[in-house]
């Protein structure tokens, strides 16, 4: 006979755990507000041309005239040593403990500033340039009349003489002073391909009459009244700026 099976009360549940209470938040720190940023400096831009120069020369070196006489001073000292062409603004700029922009401030081309530095009463290319303007037709005797006019008057005349004897023995200096500011002012206005050897012979010329009447005083060319001095000259450099050339 079969046992009846008894079936076995099922074990009594276990209570279920109530969930575990989250602790109380803390509460949040409200964040402090970022300080205001501080205005951006603007960058001023930098200077250029005549204002950089300006700043250079507050940089260093001589200011105001201090720094035009110390530049022409050491332009004397440079043109002297190393001749018209192997002078350089930088090498004169450093010489002169300025910045080579203030160089080209005062004097703008390294030409302009040979002349500045031989304190000149008469600026050569500007005659040049002025008796160029009316063309080359009569230029022989107007270059002439121009030229006894300025060197015949004592204000300008002996100082003109004072540069041209202290400057003779310095060959390459003259040199350059005659190529730059007179044959390449005549080349340039001359249409004609011996244009540079006509001016040359011009500037020869002009430099032989300068220096026999004013320098050497080589009678009786120093005292000759000025107007038989153009009949004399004037036509011979005419010759040489549009006469045949064999």
């Amino acid at each position: 006979m079969k046992r009846r099976s008894e079936s076995r009360p099922a074990p009594a549940s276990r209570p279920t755990r109530t969930g575990t209470q989250t602790p109380a938040s803390r509460p949040t720190r409200t964040s402090r507000p970022a300080p205001a940023s501080r205005p951006t400096r603007t960058s001023r831009p930098a200077p250029t041309g005549a204002g950089a120069a300006r700043a250079g020369a507050r940089r260093r070196g001589p200011r105001g005239d201090g720094a035009r006489e110390a530049i022409l001073a050491a332009a004397r000292e440079q043109f002297a040593a190393r001749g018209l062409d192997g002078a350089t603004m930088r090498a004169i700029a450093a010489a002169a403990g300025v910045d080579v922009a203030l160089v080209s401030y005062y004097f703008g081309s390294k030409a302009d500033l040979f002349v500045a530095s031989l304190q000149l009463p008469v600026n050569p290319a500007d005659v040049i340039d002025g008796l160029l303007a009316d063309g080359t037709d009569g230029l022989g005797e107007r270059l002439v009349t121009r030229l006894i006019a300025v060197w015949d008057e004592p204000a300008s005349g002996g100082p003109l003489a004072d540069v041209l004897r202290s400057a003779a023995p310095q060959f390459e200096l003259l040199r350059g002073f005659l190529q730059q500011q007179i044959v390449a002012r005549l080349a340039r206005a001359l249409d004609d391909p011996d244009a540079e050897l006509r001016a040359t012979a011009v500037a020869s010329q002009v430099l032989g009459l300068l220096l026999s009447r004013y320098v050497l005083r080589v009678e009786p060319l120093a005292s000759a009244p000025p107007e038989r001095v153009v009949a004399l000259v004037g036509p011979t450099l005419q010759r040489y700026f549009d006469g045949e050339i064999g």
